[in-house]
């Protein structure tokens, strides 16, 4: 039986002291986890379109975030809020396609918003530097409050 295991998901298996359960295709401490799967759902509201974000926003995800992102902006959406509660990595690839499309918002007169940041995923932003360029909310109430009023 074979199994394939992406870099990305091997180099932080690693870093975590995690384990590999061969045939099982899972990922994890101790008993076997399963690996978040990489999705992005959206949710239309008044004021913004929330896009929940599943796994990373890493090289891996980015093409995909990028095309969901592009067709909400394309269809008028463009107060967008991020939920990342589900979010378990984020590098500076990743980063740097919401800096893009946060740019591309504001140009259009719209906002970006992310939501429900980890710790871990705060501690990358701040260490390359973001932290001033992103509007952050700790909860959907805040986002939608920081877009309202124009703050975003």
């Amino acid at each position: 039986m074979s199994c394939v295991v992406h870099m990305n998901s091997a180099l932080d298996l690693a870093r975590r002291g995690g384990r590999f359960v061969r045939g099982r295709g899972s990922f994890g401490r101790g008993p076997a986890t399963k690996l978040s799967s990489k999705r992005i759902e959206y949710r239309p509201g008044e004021l913004a379109t929330v896009l929940d974000i599943h796994g990373s926003i890493d090289g891996t995800s980015e093409a995909r975030l990028r095309g969901e992102m592009e067709s909400l902006i394309k269809a008028g959406a463009h107060q967008l809020i991020l939920d990342c509660r589900d979010v378990d990595f984020i590098n500076s690839s990743g980063l740097g396609a919401i800096l893009m499309f946060k740019d591309e918002l504001a140009r259009l007169g719209g906002a970006l918003v992310l939501m429900h940041m980890s710790e871990r995923a705060l501690m990358v932003i701040e260490m390359l530097g973001f932290g001033p360029t992103l509007d952050i909310a700790e909860n959907e109430a805040q986002a939608l409050e920081l877009i309202a009023d124009g703050t975003a």
